[in-house]
């Protein structure tokens, strides 16, 4: 996947740039939706993609620590073998953004101490459910 960071003041200006396979379009303070502006509703959260190298490919797990002593949680995993990457990138990071639109990492997920707990429990839910 291909990230282009693009340092610019906005400003009163749009600036669309490309990240991967996502369109992201930064604009002026004050001109996002009117939802956004109400900070009652805001829940921060620090995406870290996490690798798992196995036998059969690789496990990329999309963790979140929830900002606030929220703890850890996982939202889901893309496991990913070398015959899957062109589909996989094509599909992956939109998955991901739906997924985190539709609800909260932690509602799908619950919140763990630590990292390596949040991504255990998650090995162990998806077990269980096999």
């Amino acid at each position: 996947m291909f990230i282009q960071l693009l340092a610019v003041p906005v400003g009163k200006r749009r600036l669309t740039s490309t990240l991967g396979s996502l369109r992201t379009t930064a604009v002026a303070r004050g001109t996002r939706p009117a939802e956004a502006m109400d900070p009652s509703n805001d829940e921060l959260l620090l995406y870290t993609p996490v690798w798992r190298r196995h036998a059969g490919g690789v496990t990329l797990y999309r963790c979140f620590e929830i900002i606030g002593g929220g703890g850890f949680s996982v939202q889901s995993a893309d496991y990913i073998r070398s015959s899957d990457i062109p589909k996989v990138c094509a599909d992956s990071d939109r998955q991901f953004l739906e997924l985190l639109l539709e609800e909260s990492p932690a509602s799908r997920s619950p919140a763990k101490p630590t990292l390596a707990e949040a991504i255990a429990a998650f090995d162990a839910e998806f077990n269980d459910e096999a």
